[in-house]
Formats: structure tokens, sequence, C-alpha cells
């Protein structure tokens, strides 16, 4: 017997199926729809399955449209709570979670409103680190660690002629932290950790 397909999937399908009957054919439109109803899925609150993510990418031609920031379905999925949805993207990854409390995350919640407590930190996680308040950027799947920066906040300009205001102050990168599981853990157990700290950002940020 053929295996029942996850509402996740089922959903999927049955926008590939009956997509664009009511219109013109247009690639954009469909991969666009597929997306955007992929990431509804994870708001709406609908349970995946474990391989939902390496299945919609074989059947519906996920390479197309998932997008090159497919790291926001992680992030959407810990913002809307949707804890299976999470566990799928770690299948998919095959990523160990980094987890650390406390971290938060503005403005991105199922709410709209920010969260404090993170269930796994995700790309915009903000957390006091080495002293300072460091967002992450980016995770390394294959070896192991999480990017994380602290800023330092510029100063605005002013026109000279009419004192208006020329320019808004604008974020500069002070330090890179290169962050693994191993540096969490003794985090989490109150031991010194070796630090991984590297000022003025000289290291490459891997997606």
């Amino acid at each position: 017997m053929k295996p029942k397909n996850s509402p996740v999937v089922e959903l999927m399908a049955h926008l590939w199926r009956e997509s664009q009957v009511g219109t013109g054919h247009s690639w954009l439109r469909l991969n666009q729809g597929l997306h955007d109803g992929l990431f509804l899925a994870i708001r709406i609150g609908l349970k995946f399955e474990e391989n939902d993510i390496n299945e919609i990418e074989k059947r519906f031609r996920g390479g197309y449209w998932f997008g090159c920031n497919f790291e926001s379905f992680y992030r959407t999925a810990v913002a809307y709570g949707n804890r299976s949805a999470w566990k799928a993207y770690e299948a998919y990854t095959k990523r160990k979670p980094f987890i650390l409390t406390p971290a938060s995350l503005r403005g991105d919640g199922g709410g709209g409103k920010g969260i404090s407590i993170l269930p796994r930190l995700v790309v915009g996680a903000q957390f006091t680190w080495e002293g300072e308040s460091v967002t992450v950027t980016s995770f390394n799947d294959d070896e192991g660690y999480l990017i994380a920066c602290a800023y330092t906040q510029g100063e605005s300009e002013d026109c000279e002629a009419c004192g208006h205001q020329k320019t808004w102050p604008k974020n500069k990168m002070v330090h890179v932290h290169r962050i693994t599981h191993e540096d969490l853990k003794l985090v989490k157990e109150g031991q010194p950790k070796t630090p991984r700290r590297f000022r003025g950002a000289p290291m490459k940020l891997v997606a």
C-alpha cells in the first residue's frame, strides 16, 4: 500500500496539481506560489513529517523555488513555534540544533511579537557572548558551528548647508564569533571556554 502523504505534502500536491488552472502558465507564478504555500504550512501550524522537505524537493522541483535563503524556513518555524517544521529542517540539513538560553528574536513571532525564549538559535537570534551582544548570521552544518557577530552603531551625517540629517546610523561589525556545540555546552556548565573571537571580521561567513 502506498504510504499516505503528510498534511504538508498533501497541500503542496494540491497546489502543484491545481496551480494556474485559472490563469496562463508562468514558472515565476508557480515557483512563488509553491514557496508561499510551504511557508503558509509553517505559519498556520500544519504538522510536518521528518522527511517532508526532502519529499517536497524531489516531487515538486524544490531546487527551483526553495531559494538561496532557505534558512528563513528554519527561522520562521522557530518564530511560529512549529516544532515539527524545525525538526524537518534539521533532518533536511542534518543540523544538530544550537541551543542557548536566554536568546531572543525581535519582531518575528507568530503573533507579530518578538520571542524572548528561543528553543533553537536561528539567523537573527540575539544573545550575550563574551560580555557583548551578538547576532547569529549563519551556520556551518558540515563543521558544526555558527557565526555570531557583534556590532556597534555608527553616527548619522547632517547636511552642512541646511542642517538636516543626510544619512542614518549604520551598524558596524566589530567582532565575529565562531561558536561550536562544545562552546555552548561549556557555557551551560559554567566552565571557561577557548575564545573564538576575531577582530575586524577577517573570516569568511559561511551560509
